[in-house]
């Protein structure tokens, strides 16, 4: 377990775990292609040679990806089919700068959002995951540094590896771990159970009847020295925690999104109004103001870009843990994380967000 600071919060305590998306969900998508494919714009062709050496891919290798033969122009884009030798064949260094190009544009999938192996280990990654070792080799090698994050984008010439058509489901189904926590408040005969609920109920008495119970039974009771973060969380967060979006949802027209999830945090029934991304936006300047740090549990966190766009949204728990939902993908689950990963997830290190803090007007007036 890992012990965080304390704060108005309580003390709590955490573990890693991993989860994966369930096998019906994995089958509902198809196989990549083996046949991995660089996307360019077709304006771009003219500066496509100098763009593949300013990566630092050397001329014999940049005269094999143009020739005719592995290049097709159709609909305004440029694909380039690089062989397999070719891909492991690049060093880390240049690897990392070609797929911080190819990150750049949503047709190269799986470098705009490429595996985050955030432990910056692979083989913590992959415990228990039924990897081969051949596969996990392959992982080791082709990995490479995203502004701190260790990241992996070459999933269909992983795919391409496997035995037979179940292994390659195996490994797809692999890729879509993600590290998530089980966070536990510890209370103990010491602990301030008045200020525990005031924190908890973010100064708007939310939920107080339920809660303050059950602080005070952890409290006396012999051996109970720990509450599951769970059951502090709102009812409907608390039902979507640890897991994937279903069918009703899908039913909606729109996957839920960060945002939906965000504003939703509080609500018992989910307003389907949020799954707009105009509408999410218009709710927030409508009903938050913005805040500095430190941030209250249920605050919202944006991730906004050098443009003013939100890329990202979660909820601020305590200790820097947020509860999230990483994007529309219906094989990313709602989990709770710790605010340093989504900064590496979403590049505020790198300088290409940065993160404003909003408080709901009720809760700034209650805290007055």
């Amino acid at each position: 377990m890992i012990l965080t600071a304390p704060g108005p919060w309580g003390v709590i305590e955490f573990c890693y775990l991993y989860l994966e998306a369930p096998d019906n969900l994995v089958d509902a998508f198809p196989l990549p292609n083996p046949q991995t494919r660089w996307v360019f714009p077709a304006s771009e062709t003219p500066s496509l040679k100098q763009t593949l050496a300013d990566a630092g891919l050397q001329e014999s290798a940049i005269e094999t990806l143009v020739n005719p033969a592995r290049i097709v122009t159709t609909d305004g884009k440029v694909h380039v089919f690089p062989s397999n030798d070719l891909i492991t064949s690049l060093n880390p260094a240049t690897r990392g700068g070609l797929y911080s190009i190819l990150r750049k544009n949503r047709l190269n999938p799986y470098h705009s959002n490429p595996i985050m192996i955030l432990s910056g280990n692979v083989d913590t990654w992959s415990e228990d995951s039924g990897l081969r070792d051949s596969a996990l080799s392959t992982i080791k090698k082709l990995a490479y540094d995203m502004n701190g994050v260790l990241a992996f984008s070459d999933v269909p010439l992983l795919v391409g590896k496997a035995g037979g058509e179940a292994e390659a489901r195996a490994i797809f189904k692999s890729m879509t771990r993600v590290r998530t926590l089980m966070a536990r408040l510890r209370i103990d005969a010491d602990s301030d159970v008045s200020s525990l609920v005031d924190y908890w109920s973010t100064g708007l008495k939310l939920r107080q009847k339920d809660i303050r119970p059950l602080f005070y039974a952890v409290k006396h009771t012999q051996g109970a020295a720990q509450l599951d973060l769970a059951h502090l969380l709102p009812a409907f967060a608390r039902r979507l925690l640890y897991t994937y979006p279903d069918g009703t949802m899908m039913a909606q027209g729109a996957l839920p999104d960060c945002h939906w999830t965000t504003l939703n945090f509080f609500n018992y029934d989910p307003q389907h109004y949020y799954l707009d991304t105009r509408n999410a936006t218009s709710a927030v300047l409508e009903n938050f103001e913005k805040v500095a740090p430190p941030y209250r549990f249920g605050d919202v966190l944006m991730f906004m870009d050098n443009d003013g766009f939100a890329r990202h949204s979660c909820n601020y728990l305590a200790a820097d843990i947020v509860f999230t939902k990483n994007g529309r993908n219906p094989a990313i689950p709602w989990t709770l994380m710790e605010l340093s990963d989504l900064q590496k997830i979403y590049l505020v290190n790198a300088g290409e967000t940065q993160i404003q803090g909003y408080r709901h007007k009720k809760a700034i007036e209650a805290g007055k």
